[in-house]
């Protein structure tokens, strides 16, 4: 009897699951200090620190951006920046992931089973 075309065993199933969850752990979990930046003007300068969303791809920097001037510290705001690009190169990166996961694992049960 033939196989369907499309069929996946469970075990890697249960492998993609796994997969799956850590990718979504690293998009969630932000990186420390991923984002920095400097500016310098007449009347002082900036710096921004920002933790960065995205896994292998950035694309979300949360943080705040400090201005000093000659006499110190002025004032500190919010610092947000998000790249849709970015966010489209990491959904892509993260389905070609799986996707090698899936074939790599099924290709190690079919190898094993025409062994025996």
């Amino acid at each position: 009897m033939r196989r369907p075309w499309f069929q996946l065993h469970l075990s890697t199933c249960i492998v993609l699951m796994f997969a799956a969850g850590g990718l979504l752990w690293a998009n969630i979990v932000p990186g420390k200090n991923a984002y920095w930046g400097h500016g310098v003007g007449k009347s002082g300068h900036t710096d921004t620190i920002a933790d960065g969303y995205g896994m292998p791809i950035l694309f979300r920097f949360v943080g705040e951006t400090k201005f000093y001037s000659n006499t110190g510290l002025d004032r500190t705001d919010p610092f947000y920046k998000f790249d849709v690009a970015f966010l489209l190169l990491n959904i892509l990166a993260n389905v070609v992931l799986l996707t090698t996961v899936l074939i790599l694992s099924e290709w190690l049960i079919r190898r094993r089973k025409r062994a025996l």
